[in-house]
């Protein structure tokens, strides 16, 4: 998976958040969320100007964190529905931005999970 915090579609992650979350909370994470800015510094140069993002969540505070966790398990879920993927042999393993399927059968349809994670974009 690559650099989670900054794959996060926020659309599927605030529709994700309607079914668990009450409205107010739901305003404060759109409000973090909104007018993101970034400069990229080069080393041994200055920032660049900043620049809109409309992907990822900001880094550095406590709720990123959970938001991933939220958005990610979110994704395992819609992996974990395809009956072929995950018989009662395999077992997902997942910590933070890393996870792992173990099994005891001889097939995993990787594929499979890798077209699911890439509709969240997170591979």
């Amino acid at each position: 998976m690559s650099s989670a915090f900054d794959t996060i579609d926020r659309h599927i992650l605030l529709n994700i958040l309607k079914n668990i979350i009450k409205e107010d909370e739901q305003r404060i994470i759109r409000y973090l969320l909104s007018n993101t800015e970034l400069s990229i510094k080069v080393k041994g140069s200055s920032n660049t100007e900043s620049f809109k993002s409309n992907i990822g969540t900001p880094q550095g505070d406590s709720l990123s964190p959970v938001l991933l966790i939220v958005y990610l398990e979110h994704a395992l879920k819609n992996i974990r529905k395809i009956e072929t993927l995950y018989t009662q042999n395999t077992l997902e393993l997942a910590y933070a931005d890393d996870v792992d399927f173990v099994s005891t059968i001889d097939f995993v349809d990787v594929e499979t999970s890798k077209k699911e994670l890439a509709d969240f974009r997170l591979c």
